[in-house]
C-alpha cells in the first residue's frame, strides 16, 4: 500500500484523539479520588504481567514495587500519576497449597518470610 497525504492525516488525527482520550481519563480518575471518593481496589492479582496488561488496556491504576514498572516507564508505556488522596497501601503476600505448609523445606521458607518482615517493622 501507498502512503499518501490522507494516510499522515488520519494518524494525526487518531493521535489527536488518543491524547484527548488520556487526558480524560486522568481527568475523570481525579474526579473520582477527591472530595470524599476514593478509589476502590477491584483486582487483585498475584501476576505482574496480567496486572500491568490491565493497566495498560483499561483505565485502572496500580501500586507496586518501582523496579517492576522502569521498563514500561521508558518505553512509555505506562505513566506515573501525581496521586495523592487517598494513599495506596501495597502489599505482598505467599500464596501456597494448605498440604506444602506440612514440608520442613516450606515451614523454614515461610519463616524465613516472616522473620524479614518482622525486620522490617
Amino acid at each position: 500500500m501507498k502512503l499518501t497525504l490522507w494516510h499522515l492525516i488520519l494518524f494525526w488525527i487518531i493521535h489527536l484523539l488518543y491524547r484527548e482520550f488520556q487526558n480524560k481519563k486522568i481527568q475523570w480518575l481525579r474526579s473520582q479520588t477527591h472530595e470524599g471518593r476514593s478509589a476502590h481496589i477491584c483486582l487483585t492479582v498475584n501476576d505482574y504481567d496480567l496486572l500491568i496488561h490491565q493497566v495498560k488496556h483499561s483505565d485502572a491504576i496500580t501500586a507496586g514495587p518501582s523496579h517492576l514498572f522502569h521498563p514500561l516507564l521508558k518505553q512509555k508505556e505506562i505513566a506515573i500519576l501525581d496521586y495523592q488522596n487517598p494513599a495506596f497501601t501495597w502489599h505482598a503476600c505467599a500464596v501456597y497449597k494448605p498440604i506444602s505448609i506440612h514440608s520442613m523445606g516450606m515451614k523454614l521458607f515461610l519463616e524465613m518470610i516472616q522473620d524479614w518482615f518482622e525486620q522490617e517493622k
